[in-house]
């Protein structure tokens, strides 16, 4: 009986043209008329056909079926519209075992950015090794203190006279001493030429300088002959230029141009040991000696305070300069004593900050700092150092206290006025009112040291003040109006330091101080750039 209603099933399907067979059909009859034909009459095609009828309604076909049922997806598909899928719903269509542990994300994250990082670590100490041998490379084209050498004994062959017009010249920069003599050496230009193919030959390096242009830039006698100890100081102090700028290229580890004070403080140390002027500084004594030195440096170029100074400001300021004399086995006392580097000043300075330093902590407090310059200073202006410094626990320490003697002994640097302005400048306003001046004057009259001279009133300094700087607006003093008048250092003595207040009272009645080098030398107006 199952087949028979197989085959009527089938039957009605062909009626309705699902089959995809033509069998004729004119009468709901037609199914019985075929309810005789056996099951082996069906084609495989037409078992097909029914079978997937049978499951379209949910229905499982029977054994006898199971072979034509087709093996695709039961349902029957229809021409309708893709739909799109977003992509969010398609992540969520991912099964979860497809998706990683939150570990293992981490963990793949951090070895990505560990390799990152070690690449980035190799890539770094590769360009530091091609700057190293960059540096190395142009230190050999440069040229040697052996070079210098050789080439001094080479003029002197290539000479043609020798006068006693000029004293021979000291090359002390490049620490090759040319012989002190009454003679000057001079040599033509064909025997320049001859010293030429001898340089080139011996020492490559410094074939460089034998061009007609240096030749030419300096002043030849009336036989064209040109002073060969003049040409050998130039090249000598050429040459160490550059072997002191590779040296510092080699500190700047960035490559920007600028050391910072770490790396300006270890030039110093390396420079120390070959200095002849500090042959006689204790071992123990150096470190101290390093920051006294550097700051200098940082003081006068680093106008921002950065803590960074820029490698060609340094190396052509007048403070550079003075540090190389240094390299002199002999000074004038004059010139040592005036020398801010040289052991004289350092003993000078350094002592007045331990003298100062009375509980030997290291740092000063304002009832020790007030003794400074044997208490010269008003009250007012040593809180004003305080209110306006670095300060650690409300106590100065040494770096702070060589920038006051720094500005203390060049106080016509700009660097100097503006360190003192930034203590006149009561309301951070940047300019100096009458209401400043009178603050500070008053202070000075409580000075002990005051009370036995005459009276002078507020307003007659404030009036002298003004007529000293003239200031573009005749209500208030600016930094600019200071530099352009000339006379700022004498306002900040008469505002600040008794001292200075009573020498400029007594300007007119003392004679001139001598030049001698002795007490606070400033050491000259260098400082380098403004």
């Amino acid at each position: 009986m199952l087949c028979e209603r197989l085959r009527a099933h089938a039957a009605s399907l062909s009626s309705k043209g699902q089959t995809g067979h033509d069998r004729s059909s004119s009468n709901s009859s037609g199914g019985s008329a075929q309810s005789g034909k056996g099951l082996s009459a069906w084609t495989a095609d037409e078992l097909a056909d029914v079978a997937a009828a049978l499951q379209a309604k949910g229905v499982q076909p029977p054994s006898v079926l199971q072979p034509f049922a087709p093996q695709r997806s039961t349902t029957i598909s229809t021409p309708t519209a893709t739909p799109t899928t977003s992509a969010a719903d398609a992540s969520a269509a991912i099964p979860t075992f497809y998706r990683p542990r939150l570990g293992q994300t981490r963990k793949a994250s951090a070895s990505s950015a560990s390799s990152s990082t070690a690449a980035s670590s190799a890539n770094a100490k590769l360009q530091e090794l091609a700057r190293e041998l960059h540096l190395a490379h142009a230190s050999r084209q440069v040229g040697s203190r052996a070079d210098l050498d050789k080439l001094w004994q080479q003029l002197e062959l290539c000479s043609d006279i020798t006068t006693t017009a000029a004293p021979a010249i000291s090359a002390a920069n490049a620490t090759t001493s040319v012989k002190s003599s009454k003679e000057d050496v001079r040599i033509s230009y064909a025997r320049f030429t001859e010293c030429k193919a001898w340089v080139q030959q011996h020492t490559p390096a410094l074939s460089v300088y034998f061009t007609p242009a240096t030749y030419l830039m300096f002043e030849a006698d009336a036989k064209g002959c040109i002073s060969s100890t003049a040409l050998f100081e130039y090249i000598s102090q050429t040459v160490v230029f550059q072997q002191i700028r590779l040296g510092f290229c080699l500190f700047d580890s960035t490559g920007a141009g600028f050391v910072t004070e770490a790396q300006l403080e270890r030039f110093i140390a390396q420079q120390v040991p070959s200095l002849p002027q500090l042959e006689d500084l204790e071992e123990d004594f150096r470190a101290t000696y390093v920051v006294y030195a550097c700051r200098k440096f940082l003081f006068f170029l680093d106008p921002l305070r950065s803590g960074r100074v820029r490698i060609d400001s340094l190396l052509l300021s007048e403070i550079f300069a003075e540090f190389l004399q240094l390299q002199e086995a002999k000074l004038p006392k004059k010139q040592l004593a005036a020398n801010w580097f040289a052991l004289p000043t350092l003993t000078r300075i350094h002592g007045q900050f331990m003298d100062l330093d009375v509980d030997g902590n290291g740092l000063l407090s304002l009832n020790e700092f007030i003794n400074v310059d044997s208490g010269a200073l008003s009250d007012a202006a040593v809180e004003r150092v305080f209110q306006t410094c670095l300060t650690f626990g409300g106590e100065l320490d040494y770096k702070g206290f060589l920038d006051f003697k720094l500005a203390q002994l060049q106080p016509l640097h700009a660097r100097s006025l503006h360190y003192f302005f930034r203590l006149l400048d009561l309301d951070h306003k940047g300019r100096i009112d009458a209401f400043a001046i009178r603050f500070f004057w008053r202070s000075m009259l409580q000075h002990p040291t005051m009370q036995a001279m005459p009276i002078v009133r507020p307003e007659d300094i404030v009036n002298e003040v003004f007529d000293m700087i003239k200031p573009e607006n005749p209500g208030f003093i600016t930094l600019q109006d200071l530099l352009k008048s000339g006379k700022g250092d004498t306002v900040v003595g008469i505002l600040t330091d008794v001292n200075k207040f009573i020498a400029y009272e007594n300007r007119e009645s003392q004679p001139p101080a001598p030049a001698d080098g002795d007490g606070d030398g400033d050491g000259g107006d260098d400082g380098g750039d403004d």
